[in-house]
């Protein structure tokens, strides 16, 4: 099934190298901020002006916006399906000013835009996939009338559409990933299956696997997708078995995670790696604590070992400082935050 990982949480394509570079990471010390973040189940965490803006699966406190100047608090997102509402609301995407920023939600097949200075609760703007677009999963906003997402029926890797619902393009053949053998392409963007980010800019796509140490980046204008292996050699233990006539992507349970969570800047790829099965996770409590950085060309710039384990994270790279929620669940939950 393709969202088994992502709810527990030539010109298309050339091959990137392993990098062979023995691994000697940079500890970083972690200072817990003073921020409630409150029960319910904590999604995904994004800087933007000097606010923290955090998800969660809480109908009174879907989105919560934290200034780091003042130590306010302040609930966004009206739980329902009304014109402004959301539900159960997961991604988190920079806006185009400094105020604005998107969340996607995922059930709803929705994007909406919210602002950090509003004080109405309600999105200012939503974008509703329809269409052929419908089986875009988790859509990001890149410029005016123009989205991208990954699609869960295997036809290609990227996929761009506009507001109406009209499919404008399509990069990326899953058919052209054989490492693991051959499947079709729903069982290859399975095993494959992972999240995507966007550049301030828009300029940039990244594609970072779950269940692998691998990501692409996608040059958006030359529509040119490379591929990169990280170092750690993560491979899926798997099996391929009929569901109702169709076969599908069924991972063991001692299947380690790669990377979980990222940060796309202007000339980076920050990377969350964690390393560890759903078993591993449940035993321990424990899910990532190491965060790679790379260019855009696939070189790894930086390598930070954490002492907390976290669960998403985000970066102020004018400031060095990285953000993060911790693995833990419900109300235990803390914002901490590392210098670089």
């Amino acid at each position: 099934m393709r969202c088994i990982f992502l709810f527990v949480i030539i010109l298309f394509s050339c091959s990137g190298k392993r990098d062979k570079s023995v691994l000697v990471p940079i500890n970083l010390t972690s200072e817990t901020l003073p921020f409630r973040v409150g029960i319910g189940r904590v999604e995904h965490i994004l800087y933007q002006n000097d606010n923290l803006i955090i998800t969660k699966g809480n109908p009174d406190e879907q989105i919560v916006i934290f200034n780091l100047s003042e130590g306010s608090r302040k609930i966004e997102g009206v739980k329902g399906s009304g014109p402004g509402e959301i539900m159960n609301p997961w991604s988190l995407q920079k806006g185009k000013s400094a105020d604005d920023f998107w969340v996607g939600s995922i059930g709803q097949k929705l994007l909406s835009q919210f602002s950090i200075q509003d004080e109405n609760p309600l999105a200012k703007r939503q974008i509703k996939l329809v269409g052929d677009a419908i089986g875009v999963l988790e859509p990001l906003f890149l410029k005016e009338d123009l989205y991208i997402g990954t699609n869960l029926d295997g036809k290609s890797i990227f996929t761009f559409f506009n507001e109406k619902g009209d499919v404008k393009n399509r990069i990326g053949d899953w058919a052209e990933k054989k490492d693991f053998g051959e499947y079709p392409n729903h069982v290859i963007s399975s095993v494959y299956e992972g999240r995507l980010r966007t550049n301030s800019s828009g300029t940039k796509v990244s594609y970072v696997c779950i269940a692998l140490d691998r990501f692409m980046i996608l040059d958006v204008e030359r529509e040119e997708v490379r591929e990169f292996i990280g170092p750690f050699d993560i491979k899926p233990d798997f099996k391929v078995v009929p569901d109702r006539g169709v076969s599908v992507f069924a991972p063991s349970p001692d299947t380690k995670f790669g990377f979980i969570d990222s940060y796309l800047s202007d000339d980076k790829l920050y990377l969350l790696y964690s390393g560890l099965s759903a078993k591993e996770i449940t035993q321990t409590g424990k899910m990532a604590n190491q965060i790679l950085v790379y260019s855009f060309k696939g070189e790894l710039l930086d390598y930070y070992e954490l002492d907390e384990s976290l669960k998403s994270f985000t970066v102020d790279e004018e400031n060095g400082v990285i953000y993060g929620l911790t693995s833990f669940v419900n109300d235990n939950v803390k914002i901490v935050k590392f210098h670089l």
